[in-house]
């Protein structure tokens, strides 16, 4: 594989957790957490999937850094692995969508959504309830990469009307690893389709946060005055992100 391996660090003691932050060939960057478990017995370092939790065991005189090379080596396998199981279990139908919930509704007669509340939303879906859900999970993604184009643009063209240092374009990304990116080069801006499932609040904020990079393209005090200007409460809105799981869309 020829994705780099750029840093590791422990996010979590008993039982240990260690975070991998990766590129792929394309440059986009991901996050692999791994649990670790070593045993006096084991010999050699061994890998294992379980409940979308990934354990390694390894022997007490492994070197961390040996683990998390030989982790980092698997990402593909546990990709494909991920998915393998994902293609063979039932289709969720509800996901997190704008702070509140999207409900799927299968055998409609053609695509539509309909919003009920200020925090619930049906997506009616043209596909037979008894199709395998690799052909459901295809179609409900479609349907919501297109919807996370339009909100994400309309909230895009809503924030940056508030800066006057203006991107060029934004494209929709499917980035797991992180929600937005910048290339101040190129003033453009790639917002990950999974943000809509944040609320406006946090979108808004992701949006900020990339619109701030045109002018500062590091994270210095200047670089959050920028956002402050955007987002006055984007403290709060940095906290809630990082408590939200990239993962809300399992399957897709």
């Amino acid at each position: 594989m020829s994705s780099r391996l750029l840093s590791a660090k422990i996010i979590e003691q008993h039982p240990v957790k260690r975070d991998l932050t990766g590129l792929t060939d394309e440059g986009e960057k991901f996050s692999l957490v791994y649990r670790l478990k070593r045993h006096a017995q084991s010999r050699r370092l061994t890998l294992r999937l379980l409940d979308d939790e990934v354990v390694v065991t390894a022997p007490v005189w492994a070197p961390l850094t040996t683990i998390d090379r030989f982790v980092f080596d698997q990402w593909e396998w546990l990709q494909n692995k991920k998915k393998t199981i994902s293609d063979a279990s039932p289709f969720p139908l509800s996901f997190p969508f704008r702070g509140g919930r999207v409900r799927i509704e299968l055998n409609a007669t053609a695509a539509a959504w309909r919003q009920l509340s200020e925090t619930l939303w049906v997506l009616r879906v043209p596909v037979s309830e008894s199709a395998c859900p690799k052909v459901i999970r295809q179609e409900v993604g479609t349907l919501l990469r297109l919807e996370a184009r339009r909100v994400l643009g309309e909230r895009f063209e809503q924030i940056q009307k508030k800066v006057s240092q203006k991107a060029t374009c934004w494209r929709l990304s499917s980035a797991r690893g992180r929600w937005g990116s910048c290339n101040p080069r190129l003033k453009s801006i790639n917002l990950a389709w999974r943000l809509v499932g944040c609320s406006d609040e946090v979108i808004d904020y992701v949006i900020a946060h990339e619109l701030a990079h045109l002018r500062e393209a590091n994270h210095s005090e200047n670089f959050w005055r920028e956002v402050e200007k955007i987002d006055p409460l984007y403290r709060e809105h940095e906290r809630r992100i990082k408590q939200i799981r990239s993962e809300m869309f399992p399957g897709l």
